[in-house]
Protein backbone atom coordinates (compact mmCIF):
# COMPACT_ATOMS: atom_id res chain seq x y z
CA UNK A 1 0.00 0.00 0.00
CA UNK A 2 1.11 3.49 -1.04
CA UNK A 3 1.76 6.15 1.40
CA UNK A 4 -1.28 8.87 1.96
CA UNK A 5 -0.58 12.50 1.13
CA UNK A 6 -1.48 14.76 3.62
CA UNK A 7 -4.13 17.35 3.08
CA UNK A 8 -3.81 20.84 2.55
CA UNK A 9 -5.23 21.72 6.01
CA UNK A 10 -2.87 19.07 7.42
CA UNK A 11 0.00 21.07 5.18
CA UNK A 12 -1.23 24.61 6.44
CA UNK A 13 -0.80 23.62 10.18
CA UNK A 14 2.69 21.99 9.82
CA UNK A 15 4.68 25.03 7.98
CA UNK A 16 2.27 27.65 10.85
CA UNK A 17 4.43 25.07 13.66
CA UNK A 18 7.60 25.41 11.60
CA UNK A 19 7.14 28.78 11.43
CA UNK A 20 6.38 29.24 15.41
CA UNK A 21 10.25 30.21 16.77
CA UNK A 22 10.02 32.71 14.42
CA UNK A 23 6.85 34.44 15.31
CA UNK A 24 8.06 33.93 18.87
CA UNK A 25 11.02 36.46 18.03
CA UNK A 26 8.34 39.11 16.80
CA UNK A 27 6.97 41.53 18.52
CA UNK A 28 3.21 41.16 20.01
CA UNK A 29 1.67 43.33 17.13
CA UNK A 30 3.37 41.34 14.68
CA UNK A 31 2.83 38.40 16.21
CA UNK A 32 -0.84 39.03 15.67
CA UNK A 33 0.06 40.22 11.82
CA UNK A 34 1.70 36.93 11.42
CA UNK A 35 -1.19 35.18 12.44
CA UNK A 36 -3.53 36.84 9.71
CA UNK A 37 -1.50 35.65 7.08
CA UNK A 38 -2.37 31.90 8.43
CA UNK A 39 -5.95 32.61 8.44
CA UNK A 40 -5.37 33.86 4.76
CA UNK A 41 -4.02 30.21 4.18
CA UNK A 42 -6.95 28.90 5.85
CA UNK A 43 -9.51 30.87 4.03
CA UNK A 44 -7.96 29.90 0.69
CA UNK A 45 -7.12 26.28 1.49
CA UNK A 46 -9.94 24.96 -1.19
CA UNK A 47 -7.78 26.58 -4.04
CA UNK A 48 -4.19 26.11 -2.23
CA UNK A 49 -5.41 22.13 -2.56
CA UNK A 50 -6.01 22.40 -6.23
CA UNK A 51 -2.08 24.11 -6.54
CA UNK A 52 -0.43 21.02 -6.20
CA UNK A 53 2.92 22.46 -5.77
CA UNK A 54 6.01 20.62 -5.23
CA UNK A 55 6.73 23.39 -2.34
CA UNK A 56 3.74 23.49 -0.27
CA UNK A 57 4.87 26.88 0.89
CA UNK A 58 4.75 28.99 -2.72
CA UNK A 59 0.83 28.04 -2.65
CA UNK A 60 0.47 29.14 1.44
CA UNK A 61 2.68 32.44 0.14
CA UNK A 62 0.09 33.01 -3.02
CA UNK A 63 -2.80 32.57 -0.72
CA UNK A 64 -1.31 34.97 1.69
CA UNK A 65 -0.46 37.25 -0.74
CA UNK A 66 -4.16 36.89 -2.49
CA UNK A 67 -5.25 38.13 0.94
CA UNK A 68 -3.53 41.19 1.05
CA UNK A 69 -4.07 42.15 -1.76
CA UNK A 70 -7.96 41.79 -1.57
CA UNK A 71 -7.54 43.61 1.88
CA UNK A 72 -5.82 46.62 -0.27
CA UNK A 73 -8.46 46.66 -2.42
CA UNK A 74 -10.96 46.82 0.33
CA UNK A 75 -9.03 49.79 1.60
CA UNK A 76 -8.57 51.57 -1.66
CA UNK A 77 -12.01 51.02 -2.39
CA UNK A 78 -13.06 52.62 1.12
CA UNK A 79 -10.61 55.78 0.96
CA UNK A 80 -11.92 59.21 0.12
CA UNK A 81 -9.44 59.07 -3.33
CA UNK A 82 -11.64 56.12 -4.74
CA UNK A 83 -15.31 58.22 -3.98
CA UNK A 84 -13.44 61.33 -5.61
CA UNK A 85 -12.02 59.64 -8.30
CA UNK A 86 -8.48 59.56 -7.45
CA UNK A 87 -5.67 58.14 -9.55
CA UNK A 88 -6.66 55.27 -11.85
CA UNK A 89 -3.06 53.70 -11.64
CA UNK A 90 -1.77 53.97 -9.00
CA UNK A 91 0.75 51.67 -9.24
CA UNK A 92 2.22 53.25 -11.86
CA UNK A 93 2.07 50.64 -14.57
CA UNK A 94 -0.47 51.83 -17.43
CA UNK A 95 -3.87 49.56 -18.06
CA UNK A 96 -2.40 47.76 -20.88
CA UNK A 97 0.32 46.52 -19.23
CA UNK A 98 -2.13 44.88 -16.72
CA UNK A 99 -3.70 41.21 -16.81
CA UNK A 100 -7.21 41.05 -16.29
Amino acid sequence: MGRTLPTIVQLIHSEEDAWRSFRRALRKEDQELFDRLWVYCRTHAQAAAMANREIPFETLTMTMLLGLLRELELLKSSSPAAAGGGSPQPDGFPASDRRE
